[in-house]
């Protein structure tokens, strides 16, 4: 199976999910704008591992709040991993969601099912809450 490009599966996202090709590419990653503010990021890390990325906010600055917030955090993630791929990371204060996408098992016609089911942990995590905004 041939390796996929970013352009590869950027354009099977758009095509299958109808959106204008709202992109902005890099070398290394794609930023999708979907309405309602919602953006994510895909990157490529080797042409054979790629990851779909969003923001989730960062920790409060107040040490007792970001501790209280990380224990929050952790449930939920625990909770979360029983039904759901995605993985929450924390990265100097800053909280993020992750879905890897594997480019040489996974075919191209995935990626679309793999999108929806990265922006629907998205989505779940927002509704708990947690959103660039917060």
């Amino acid at each position: 199976m041939a390796l996929l490009s970013l352009e590869d599966i950027s354009a099977e996202l758009c095509t299958a999910a109808g959106w204008q090709k709202n992109v902005t590419m890099r070398s290394d990653s794609v930023k999708f704008e979907l309405e309602d503010g919602l953006s994510f990021t895909l990157k490529n890390f080797d042409n054979k591992t790629m990851a779909f990325e969003a923001p989730l906010g960062l920790l409060p600055e107040d040490k007792v709040e970001a501790d209280e917030l990380a224990r929050k955090l952790c449930r939920l993630a625990a909770a979360a991993s029983l039904r759901r791929r995605s993985i929450l990371s924390l990265s100097n204060g800053q909280l993020a969601l992750h879905l890897i996408y594997d480019t040489v098992a996974t075919p191209l016609a995935q990626a679309p099912l793999s999108c929806a089911e990265f922006l629907n942990d998205l989505d779940w995590w927002r509704l708990n809450g947690f959103s660039p905004e917060n």
